[in-house]
């Protein structure tokens, strides 16, 4: 099994991004795709507007595909242009088993 945790930032451009897009946002992503979406701690803090996205999935090819799907998804969505994205992709039994000894 394989998990990963994406972190998405976009540009913060002229227009200030209302609450309630991002949440429509979040919520179009948690529809489409078998994820959990939460929006980053950034947007309540410096209002850059962005979204943590964790997801498993017992295929490592998948779980990228996947979030390659999840970007492109945000690139078309029309909330804006990517500013950064940084991903964690792991196994999850080497994780735990590395964390418990």
């Amino acid at each position: 099994m394989y998990y990963a945790v994406t972190k998405i930032l976009f540009e913060d451009e002229a227009t200030s991004y209302d609450h309630r897009e991002l949440k429509s946002l979040q919520e179009k992503i948690r529809s489409r795709f078998p994820v959990c979406v939460r929006i980053a701690d950034e947007f309540q803090h410096s209002g850059t507007p962005g979204l943590v996205i964790a997801s498993l999935h017992s295929r490592q090819e998948r779980l990228s595909g996947q979030i390659d799907s999840i970007i492109d998804f945000c690139e078309q969505s029309g909330f804006g242009r990517i500013k950064s994205e940084e991903s964690l992709l792991d196994d999850l039994e080497a994780a735990l088993q590395e964390f418990s000894e």
